[in-house]
C-alpha cells in the first residue's frame, strides 16, 4: 500500500512539474522620451530670452508634452519590473520543482 503511494507521489510529482506554464520573459520599455531642445532664443546663464510669445508658448507645450511621456515611461517602467518580479518567481518555481 505504501508503496503504491510512493509510486502515485512519484508519477504526479513528475507528471505536475512539466505542466507548469512557461516563463514569459518580460520587455523593457526600449524608447525613452527626449527632452525638447531649448530654443536659441533662450539664454540660459542670465536667465532671459528674446523669443516671441508663440515660441515660448511652443516651448511650453513642448515641455507639458515631455513631462506627460515620463509619467508614461515611469508607469511602463513599472509595469515592467512586476513583469520582471513575476517571471523570476516562475523560473524559480521551474528551478525548485525539476
Amino acid at each position: 500500500m505504501i508503496k503504491n503511494f510512493i509510486y502515485i507521489f512519484i508519477i504526479l510529482f513528475s507528471v505536475s512539474s512539466k505542466c507548469l506554464p512557461n516563463c514569459v520573459v518580460p520587455s523593457a520599455p526600449n524608447k525613452k522620451p527626449i527632452k525638447p531642445k531649448i530654443p536659441n532664443c533662450i539664454n540660459q546663464s542670465l536667465g532671459t530670452h528674446s523669443c516671441g510669445e508663440k515660441e515660448i508658448q511652443n516651448y511650453y507645450d513642448k515641455i507639458d508634452d515631455f513631462n506627460l511621456s515620463i509619467e508614461n515611461y515611469a508607469n511602463k517602467l513599472e509595469t515592467y519590473l512586476e513583469k520582471a518580479n513575476k517571471y523570476v518567481n516562475c523560473e524559480i518555481k521551474k528551478l525548485n520543482s525539476e
